[in-house]
């Protein structure tokens, strides 16, 4: 089994660190077992389907299902940079937050919704 996202994240921390509540509740909800997620994610699927995929993707990987995601994950590059060069860019410019920007200490009200971006030019 590959390592959880979670565990990869705490083990990342200095003992010093302390996460915040928005990335302690992630950290709270990674952790809870497969079958629970699988639950929250039949009952959420026609009210959020978003959500519902999320609770279906986040859980310990076998090697193989790594390996499927980091081949689909090599394909989405190629096929952007594909088609980066076919129409001739040079930069793209995006917001950087899809949501207004969160006042100094509200970290908590903040999601995965918030990465959106950060995370999809991360990965090309």
């Amino acid at each position: 089994m590959v390592t959880c996202i979670g565990q990869q994240i705490q083990e990342a921390l200095n003992p010093s660190e302390k996460l915040g509540p928005s990335s302690k509740s992630i950290m709270d909800l990674l952790g809870l077992p497969k079958f629970i997620k699988k639950i929250f994610s039949y009952f959420s699927r026609s009210s959020d389907p978003m959500s519902s995929q999320l609770y279906d993707a986040m859980h310990r990987k076998t090697i193989i299902e790594d390996r499927n995601n980091v081949a689909a994950r090599d394909r989405y590059r190629a096929e952007w940079h594909r088609k980066w060069t076919e129409e001739g860019l040079d930069f793209i410019l995006t917001v950087p937050l899809p949501l207004p920007a969160i006042e100094n200490g509200a970290s908590e009200k903040t999601t995965l919704m918030c990465v959106g971006y950060t995370l999809l030019f991360s990965l090309v």
